[in-house]
């Protein structure tokens, strides 16, 4: 009878093994794939792309497009009362070797200088928009164009505008007369349209007047210069042209010596040859 029992036990073994083993495998495979997990497969890495930057062109500013002028220029932007006949100024630009300038609707014209002198006026009360660009020689690549309008804003728009009037021009003493009395009389051409005019011996005197010329009551220093300046108003002055001014250098205030001898009377008397010696000739009795 015990024989019936052997079987059942033997398998009974061989299942308990078997739980073992695959209770081993899977505490094999966690411990594998949780604890000790194998880094990645070594991946070759991409050369690094090699940057070459062209140094010719950093140093030359103008062939960038968004490059904009440094500094105020002059005109500064929306400048008032600026002359009719203006200088236009710019700061320069590191490798320009030409600046191309334009008053749009006016003129335009290009310069190696960072300035230019408008030479014909311009009209009174006027609203004018200038720009410069850096270009190269043949002007084959140049920068973007300065005081743009349309992107800058009031700010960075490069727009001034003329005086309302002409300034007076002065007569005398003329600018930068020299050896003026001490109390000299200035004088100046009429404005058409001027009801007074308002004159200025700056730290003197001034005052205002409907005729074109004054007398200085007030005796000057002598080897002092001197600025007066001018402008036309309407009665009540509220309304006034650009001021004419000027510079003048009074005399030394030193008198001429006075002659002794001999007498001026006996100095000519019988010089038929001018280059005889001075000498006194008594007359014939």
């Amino acid at each position: 009878m015990p024989i019936t029992f052997i079987e059942p036990k033997r398998r009974k073994y061989y299942l308990i093994l078997l739980l073992i083993v695959v209770v081993i495998g899977v505490l094999f495979l966690i411990w594998n794939y949780f604890f000790l997990k194998a880094p990645p497969p070594p991946v070759n890495p991409t050369p690094p792309q090699e940057i070459k930057i062209n140094f010719e062109t950093l140093e030359k500013p103008f062939l960038i497009e968004s490059q904009p002028f440094e500094g105020i220029p002059f005109p500064s932007p929306g400048a008032k009362d600026v002359s009719l006949t203006p200088t236009l100024s710019w700061q320069s630009v590191s490798g320009a070797e030409i600046y191309v300038w334009e008053i749009i609707g006016v003129k335009s014209d290009q310069t190696e200088q960072t300035s230019v002198t408008i030479s014909k006026p311009l009209n009174t009360s006027t609203t004018y928009v200038w720009r410069v660009k850096s270009c190269n020689k043949d002007m084959s690549e140049c920068g973007a164009w300065s005081g743009d309008c349309q992107t800058g804003g009031e700010v960075g728009c490069w727009r001034f505008t003329t005086i309302a009037h002409l300034p007076l021009i002065l007569v005398s003493p003329s600018p930068g007369a020299k050896d003026v009395s001490l109390t000299p009389t200035l004088s100046w051409q009429s404005v058409s349209g001027a009801e007074t005019y308002f004159w200025n011996l700056i730290g003197i005197e001034s005052g205002q007047t409907s005729s074109t010329s004054v007398s200085i009551s007030k005796k000057l220093e002598p080897s002092t210069t001197y600025v007066w300046r001018v402008k036309s108003c309407n009665k009540d002055m509220s309304e006034c042209g650009a001021w004419g001014a000027g510079t003048f250098t009074t005399i030394s205030g030193l008198l001429p010596p006075e002659l002794i001898s001999p007498p001026i009377e006996k100095i000519f008397i019988g010089r038929e040859n001018p280059f005889a010696p001075y000498s006194e000739i008594k007359p014939a009795e």
